[in-house]
């Protein structure tokens, strides 16, 4: 006898792979379609890499000028103006997508990708509109699922003001901060 048994997914769970990140000591997940390119950049590599662009920090990858922001100031919504990104050793950046528009994203820590299961955040939850959900991280700590879309958009004004002021800029190669 063969025996077949088939569970409906439940509505409100997800199962995705996403890139697992760690940043202010919690825990974040990225869903991986949403991840262009993971990368590190050392003190030595800083000036080669990270300018200013009307006190704005961006990074140059593949003749880009891709806007960077700290994670833990996109979820305190708090100015990324004249952060000053020199006093860490190391800079891990995940370079995410949404649409056409990219955006850099700095955080402490990259620990690798894995088949999530993502329990959505109900409507009557009040919670950000940055996160879509909850997944449990490999040692059963919480980590939330954060929201590409709604991220890009919180930041949409300062994306494309640093856009419109790299095309404007004489030359991108001040790192004056």
């Amino acid at each position: 006898s063969k025996f077949i048994l088939t569970l409906p997914q439940p509505k409100n769970v997800l199962i995705s792979k996403t890139l697992m990140i760690e940043e202010a000591n919690g825990f974040y997940s990225i869903p991986i379609e949403d991840v262009v390119e993971v990368i590190r950049i050392s003190v030595v590599q800083y000036d080669e890499f990270i300018f200013m662009v009307d006190g704005y920090p961006v990074l140059k990858r593949h003749e880009d000028l891709i806007p960077l922001f700290k994670l833990i100031k996109c979820l305190r919504e708090e100015k990324h103006k004249n952060i000053n990104l020199r006093s860490q050793k190391e800079l891990v950046i995940i370079i995410i997508k949404h649409e056409n528009l990219k955006m850099g994203i700095i955080v402490d820590d990259v620990h690798g990708i894995e088949e999530s299961v993502i329990r959505k955040i109900t409507p009557d939850f009040k919670a950000s509109p940055l996160y879509i959900g909850a997944t449990y991280y490999g040692d059963n700590s919480l980590a939330l699922v954060l929201n590409i879309e709604n991220m890009t958009k919180q930041n949409l004004h300062t994306i494309h003001h640093v856009n419109r002021a790299a095309i404007t800029a004489p030359e991108v190669g001040s790192t004056s901060e």
